[in-house]
């Protein structure tokens, strides 16, 4: 691993904001984890430049896993510090962040996310509770609003829908997440996982007697490149695989219970998919999605619960190891 510190960007200032937040608001660490992400990380960091947040109150670390499309040259051009760490694990990558950031709360979003002026202010204020060592926020939908992506979209973060009222929880994206810094000497750090780290270390924390929260306050508007029905259903297959893998991962006390011998998984399988199916469906209504188009969308969502079923399968044959690749 090594590190770099970018120079300041030669960009104008933002304007005055109205209300600067009092001066005593605790420092926050703002970590994003990227690889490649030329296209969408300089208006993520553009927004992130321009918080309402005091400029000395927070700073902003970025985990490069050996960009080669021009990312780290960009990144050099705003007042970040830049990590390099090759290892392409996302739990790995925001443990390097974790190590590299000073705050007292540290404070995830995605390079493709646009967090909206106040999300760093919501987020510091959700951690005034000091029960609350986890927060997450909505992910609004943007980018391409085709219909494979929408599907996705509100399915994939139908657990931090801006609809949803505040409420404890144990899944959550890192697209919009924050910690307490105390996180990771009470649970420890993010599990060595590729997908799904961000849950299952929010799982420790409850199973610690702490709380995760989702308050739909703290925004940042995903910026989602045009997805074809191939990809669509190239990620419920992932899905279906990661949570395979997360039953394992969960041990004998998880937030969610599915079978896991390959066996037991043939033999339900007709059951499994139609359940699927039904969750996908439910995800789309409360996300706010229309009646007539979540009806329209019904068989795209039965053609998506075998995806996820055939992923959850073939993880259940491999006994549930992450480490396979598609």
């Amino acid at each position: 691993m090594t590190s770099e510190t970018a120079a300041p960007h030669s960009q104008a200032e933002p304007p005055l904001r109205d209300a600067e937040p009092p001066k005593d608001m605790p420092f926050v660490s703002v970590a994003i984890i990227t690889l490649n992400s030329r296209s969408t990380v300089q208006q993520c960091l553009q927004a992130l430049t321009s918080l309402d947040y005091p400029k000395d109150r927070y700073e902003i670390v970025i985990v490069d896993g050996g960009s080669t499309d021009g990312t780290t040259d960009l990144l050099r051009r705003f007042p970040v510090r830049v990590v390099l760490d090759k290892r392409r694990n996302r739990g790995m990558a925001r443990n390097t962040a974790i190590n590299n950031c000073k705050g007292k709360i540290v404070a995830f979003t995605d390079a493709d996310c646009i967090p909206l002026r106040s999300w760093l202010t919501d987020h510091v204020s959700i951690h005034g509770d000091p029960h609350v060592l986890v927060a997450a926020g909505s992910v609004l939908q943007g980018g391409d609003l085709g219909l494979p992506t929408t599907i996705y979209h509100e399915t994939y973060f139908a657990t931090q829908s801006p609809h949803t009222p505040r409420r404890k929880t144990w899944e959550i994206a890192s697209a919009n997440a924050s910690f307490k810094a105390s996180t990771f000497s009470t649970v420890g750090p993010f599990p060595e996982l590729d997908r799904g780290e961000e849950s299952l270390l929010s799982w420790r924390v409850i199973q610690a007697g702490f709380e995760v929260v989702f308050d739909p306050s703290p925004k940042v508007i995903h910026i989602h490149p045009r997805m074809s029905y191939r990809s669509l259903f190239g990620r419920s297959w992932d899905e279906g695989y990661s949570d395979r893998c997360l039953q394992s991962a969960f041990g004998e006390n998880p937030p969610f219970h599915l079978p896991r011998s390959f066996a037991a998984v043939l033999a339900l399988s007709p059951s499994l998919s139609i359940a699927r199916a039904g969750k996908y469906f439910v995800k789309l209504l409360l996300g706010g999605y229309n009646n007539i188009s979540t009806l329209i969308s019904i068989p795209i969502l039965l053609a998506t619960s075998f995806y996820w079923l055939h992923g959850y399968m073939t993880a259940s044959r491999h006994g549930g190891m992450q480490s396979h690749a598609r």
